[in-house]
């Protein structure tokens, strides 16, 4: 989708891969649950990669606009990231991105962990 999106537009490329594999990209997009919280195994490469501040600030963000009942899906935040530094990982050197898309995709519900339990 973002491929034919961003189509024809002069110095917007599309790059699919691996978080590790990222070098220098400009901005990164965060698909992300409706309360900043990390769920996933790429939310956990994503705070490898850049950092726990930039989720911590995320979270924080949609906790003060939205409450506790969080964002719903379609919400959107673009975060620059204060310092970009590069991150190694084996022995390659990675440039990081100066920003974050991080976009709320589904929903996440702080009871849902106790909520399995129970059912």
């Amino acid at each position: 989708v973002a491929r034919s999106h961003f189509a024809g537009i002069q110095g917007v490329e599309v790059v699919q891969g691996l978080v590790e594999e990222i070098d220098g990209a400009d901005c990164l997009i965060w698909p992300g649950n409706s309360h900043g919280i990390a769920a996933s195994g790429l939310d956990a490469a994503l705070v490898r990669f850049l950092g726990p501040s930039v989720l911590e600030h995320v979270s924080a963000c949609i906790n003060s606009e939205f409450g506790e009942g969080g964002a719903s899906a379609g919400n959107a935040w673009l975060q620059k990231i204060e310092e970009p530094h590069g991150s190694a990982f084996g022995t390659s050197y990675r440039r990081l991105p100066s920003h974050i898309v991080y976009t709320v995709v589904f929903p996440r519900s702080r009871d849902g962990p106790r909520l399995a339990l129970i059912a």
